[in-house]
């Protein structure tokens, strides 16, 4: 009785530490993840950011991105 008792309990010490290995894999996981995120996220606003600016060094934007509603023509004789 004493045999199964202890190797029940070694059972559930196994299952314990398997189950919170696991949990600590998963947190890696989603870490790993969320970071991906964010660095794509920061990414594409500081292309964005970039862009931008070099698009009204060259003339080809004043204040924002043009819409089929701005008035036609060429974009480059509005700045003068």
């Amino acid at each position: 009785m004493a045999k199964e008792k202890h190797d029940a309990e070694e059972e559930v010490a196994k299952a314990r530490s398997m189950a919170q290995k696991l949990q600590e894999e998963k947190l890696v996981i989603i870490a790993r993840e969320e970071g991906r995120r964010q660095g794509y996220e920061e990414c594409l606003s500081q292309g964005q950011r970039i862009g931008f600016e070099e698009g009204r060094l060259v003339g080809l934007v004043q204040d924002g991105p043009r819409t089929d509603d701005d008035e036609g023509g060429n974009a480059d004789a509005e700045l003068n």
